[in-house]
């Protein structure tokens, strides 16, 4: 959303925040053809205001064709991590197996991190060369 914030900042308030839930309703559509009927609808709500027309190109370029056009969450798998962040997905290791997402004082998270590099570097997975759940 970073990127996107970026682009509509010279939009009116009203146009930002419209453009910023417009585009987390996409994020969340709950199926492909929820997500296209959404999107039919922006895009003509932003291709016929002027001041949206800079921001539609923008979308279209980066989010519908670039390289990242997968970036909605019904484009994940069931079971398989929605970022693609690995420091993402190692903080959700931590909090699940070992701080149970709760605040630790120093003493006992020392003792949980040190048994979190135990645990992980000895418990060393193959490659995988092929797709599959965790």
């Amino acid at each position: 959303m970073k990127h996107i914030q970026e682009h509509v900042r010279l939009l009116s308030s009203d146009a930002q925040a419209r453009v910023l839930s417009e585009v987390y309703d996409l994020h969340f559509a709950r199926s492909q053809a929820h997500y296209l009927e959404m999107l039919r609808a922006f895009w003509r709500r932003w291709m016929t205001d002027p001041t949206l027309i800079p921001f539609a190109q923008y979308f279209h370029g980066q989010w519908l064709t670039g390289h990242f056009n997968t970036w909605q969450v019904l484009a994940t798998p069931s079971g398989f991590a929605s970022t693609n962040n690995p420091a993402e997905t190692f903080n959700t290791l931590l909090k699940r197996d070992y701080t149970l997402r709760r605040r630790l004082k120093m003493g006992t998270l020392l003792r949980e991190l040190s048994a979190c590099c135990q645990g992980q570097s000895s418990s060393a997975r193959a490659f995988e060369f092929a797709v599959c759940p965790v």
